[in-house]
């Protein structure tokens, strides 16, 4: 009995420390002539990381007079390299408007199905990211051509297009310190770089919270078929396909 309280006591200290551990998401892009990535970094804490993904090269790529993205993913030990696949993404297309032509039913159930666990999952994930602390928001852009009305122009709704973004953030974001943003014309010079980072923090037991409340989520949509528990609800949905179907 004294070794069944003991451990149990010690699973709850275990949790509660886990739950007040921060985890910080580090996203940067950077833009700089050739050189133009993003950076995705996750810490446990500041210094401990979790996770780390670059994307270095994006690209238009032409196949079949189609315009495709083509980028390539570095995991944070530097071994593990992904290339999108075209081809793949290709079929997963062609696979879409085959089935908006030949069995559009099917392609209607699909879309229900999005539809009912968008609405099963939105209130979670919205109180998950309600619950992101913004650390620090830097922003600086240099911005020029060669003719100094377009400069001038480009850098007043450069100005305009970050206010309104970090009004927007303000609205649902709390931030740690004031958002460090700049726009720098250059008049003379055809040119366009970005130094980006954004660096948000998060209580991991938020995260466990909302990963059991979306597994829970998940088993129950599962075993309603992906309808709704009130049978009123799929009156006008899959009870008429069922019948008139």
């Amino acid at each position: 009995m004294e070794y069944g309280l003991a451990a149990l006591a010690a699973q709850i200290v275990v949790l509660y420390v886990f739950s007040k551990l921060i985890i910080y998401i580090d996203l940067r892009y950077h833009r700089d002539k050739s050189d133009d990535f993003i950076v995705v970094n996750v810490y446990l804490g500041k210094k401990f990381m979790l996770y780390s993904m670059k994307v270095p090269v994006v690209e238009l790529i032409k196949n079949d007079e189609s315009l495709w993205l083509s980028s390539e993913i570095k995991t944070s030990d530097g071994t593990a390299k992904t290339k999108t696949n075209i081809e793949r993404e290709r079929r997963f297309l062609n696979n879409i408007v085959r089935m908006y032509f030949y069995n559009p039913r099917r392609l209607w159930h699909a879309f229900k199905s999005v539809k009912f666990y968008a609405k099963l999952y939105r209130r979670v994930i919205c109180r998950l990211v309600n619950s992101l602390n913004c650390e620090r928001l830097y922003w600086k852009t240099t911005y020029g051509s060669d003719d100094a009305a377009i400069t001038g122009l480009m850098s007043g709704t450069l100005w305009t297009v970050k206010g309104m973004l970090v009004t927007v953030l303000r609205r649902r974001f709390c931030f740690s310190a004031p958002p460090e943003l700049s726009v720098t014309p250059a008049f003379g010079q055809a040119c366009f770089y970005v130094d980006f980072q954004c660096i948000f923090s998060l209580r991991l037991g938020k995260v466990i919270s909302a990963a059991t409340i979306l597994t829970n989520l998940s088993g129950k949509g599962a075993a309603t078929g992906g309808r709704a528990s009130n049978p009123r609800a799929n009156e006008d949905s899959y009870g008429k396909y069922k019948r008139y179907g």
